[in-house]
């Protein structure tokens, strides 16, 4: 999965991704809370909601990499939405401790924000790579739809 969009790259080989809080019935254009979904506006994205959990594994090679995404509120959740929180979480493999662990905070009128974490401390191990959502200041879970793009090891 190095060079390629994480979540996307993984539902695609056949694998479901492993996700908590799933509802397939969600009222939303997409009738899923969370997962990869094909947007109509972002393309294939991963979607994550509050009281959701988005994970996925990753065997790390040698090399000294970087985790990048672009994130924010879905265009169509931002008149509605109070804002909302992307909670990224990175485990080593048989450790129920997150070794790295980063709150961003999505206002509803904010742009995309870009997102880079390294990763060289993983190298050569097995990690998961969580995205779990929240609901914003007002604790108002209306339209969080939190849109990930572009997920990518490089």
């Amino acid at each position: 999965l190095i060079g390629k969009d994480v979540f996307y790259a993984y539902a695609y080989k056949g694998d479901e991704l492993n996700i908590t809080g799933l509802d397939k019935n969600a009222d939303n254009m997409w009738k899923v809370n969370a997962g990869v979904v094909d947007d109509g506006t972002y393309g294939k994205v991963v979607l994550v909601t509050p009281k959701t959990v988005t994970k996925a594994g990753i065997i790390m090679d040698n090399k000294s990499r970087k985790l990048s995404f672009k994130c924010g509120l879905h265009e169509a959740a931002k008149t509605v939405s109070d804002g909302a929180v992307l909670k990224v979480s990175i485990y080593e493999a048989g450790n129920k401790k997150a070794s790295y662990e980063k709150e961003i905070v999505i206002k509803p009128d904010a742009d995309f924000e870009k997102i880079s974490i390294d990763l060289k401390e993983y190298k050569d191990k097995n990690i998961f790579i969580v995205f779990e959502g929240e609901a914003g200041d007002n604790q108002n879970e209306d339209c969080d739809w939190i849109v990930i793009q572009k997920a990518m090891i490089d």
